[in-house]
């Protein structure tokens, strides 16, 4: 099963979905059968983020919930801030903000307590985004983005950093703050 699963996140990441499908989809076959919980629950994350690649948003939150759900009864805390912050991506990309912020705050917390940082990160980064582009409230988005920035240095996460510095240099430059928007944006490149 593991092996099968890792063929499907190759073909994920070479961008060709139906093969990741095929084989996330084995996997996920497999590790049911085999009552594999933890390993089920990584499986359906996977087959959840092919789903929404693919655009396929409830069908996508269907397979997050479900890990979800599994996670809670194995008590699987880092597994717990990764099955919120992917159901929080997709009820964002789903436009429904609300369910977005609670699930992406609640994987904050959980990426926090489990000492996670990368997960931290990259949900700062989404918090960031939410609060800048959908609800306007530009100093709660510099907060994030400068949180996940300094995160991003300190673990060397280069397309991190470069996501933080690009939204920041937005930030400024719709402020009206030129010349740190040109810093910013020269530092993400």
């Amino acid at each position: 099963a593991h092996a099968v699963r890792e063929m499907g996140k190759l073909y994920f990441f070479k961008g060709d979905l139906d093969r990741a499908h095929h084989y996330v989809t084995e996997a996920v076959r497999i590790s049911a059968a085999r009552g594999d919980h933890r390993f089920h629950a990584a499986a359906l994350n996977n087959l959840g983020g092919i789903h929404y690649q693919r655009g396929e948003l409830e069908r996508a939150l269907e397979c997050h919930r479900e890990a979800l759900a599994i996670r809670e009864r194995e008590h699987d805390e880092a597994g717990l801030a990764q099955s919120h912050k992917n159901i929080g991506i997709t009820y964002y990309r789903l436009g429904q903000m609300e369910e977005a912020g609670a699930r992406l705050e609640e994987a904050l917390a959980l990426y926090r307590k489990v000492v996670d940082r990368r997960g931290e990160a990259v949900t700062l980064r989404h918090l960031g985004n939410l609060h800048h582009y959908e609800r306007g409230d530009h100093v709660a988005a510099r907060r994030y983005w400068e949180a996940s920035l300094f995160l991003c240095r300190e673990l060397g996460e280069s397309a991190g950093l470069s996501n933080c510095l690009n939204n920041l240099g937005v930030l400024h430059f719709q402020q009206g703050h030129y010349a740190s928007s040109e810093r910013f944006y020269r530092e993400s490149l």
